[in-house]
């Protein structure tokens, strides 16, 4: 039991320090491999006062910056590392100054324009307002045209019915007259029929004899 835990804790104490030693290695790959990128710009067009220099190095993607410049005698530095930055140049705040600018660009509206925009507003709400009123009268109008209409359509389709039915009763008796005036006329073929066969069987006899 105490060789088992004595090598659980020497395990343990391996694995933390392969990992201090991994850690140390990838620092040592990344400082070696990963280049230190610098860029200097310097003028001078005549006299010293006149002068100016403006230097930049970069470290691992800019992640480490530092940056410095000598304009009008004076020297300023800043050395920002990752997010946090610090140094002589105090941070420019581009956002003010462009709201800044933006308030001065905008033109101020005087007392005049202001009426006329409140006139002009107010008068698209009066047309706003018609048309309103003006689509709702001619939704009444056609409710009212459409109720009229079924109420036609329901009289005419209560009319309908007992007129067809008249109609129909009409072609019936027809058909049963012509029906009776073609049994009529069946019979008194008939009846005729019978009348001559009874003479011609007579004569037939007569010439038998």
């Amino acid at each position: 039991m105490v060789l088992h835990i004595l090598l659980i804790i020497l395990k343990i104490i391996g694995i933390i320090i392969a990992v201090i030693l991994g850690l140390l290695f990838l620092f040592l790959v990344t400082f070696l491999c990963v280049p230190v990128r610098y860029r200097l710009d310097a003028s001078m067009p005549g006299e010293i006062k006149e002068s100016s220099a403006y230097g930049r190095v970069t470290w691992l993607l800019r992640l480490i910056r530092i940056d410095v410049s000598f304009e009008e005698q004076e020297l300023k530095w800043r050395v920002r590392i990752a997010w946090k930055s610090f140094g002589s140049e105090p941070q420019k705040s581009g956002h003010t100054d462009t709201e800044k600018k933006k308030s001065e660009d905008r033109p101020v509206k005087t007392d005049v324009e202001k009426t006329e925009t409140a006139k002009i507003e107010s008068e698209k709400e009066e047309a706003h307002e018609k048309e309103n009123t003006d689509s709702k009268e001619n939704r009444k109008e056609q409710r009212v045209e459409s109720s009229r209409g079924l109420a036609t359509i329901g009289k005419n389709h209560h009319c309908h019915p007992v007129g067809k039915a008249a109609a129909d009763y009409r072609k019936w008796k027809k058909s049963l007259k012509k029906k009776k005036e073609l049994w009529r006329a069946v019979k008194r073929f008939r009846r005729m029929w019978k009348k001559s066969r009874k003479v011609l069987l007579k004569k037939l006899g007569d010439l038998r004899r």
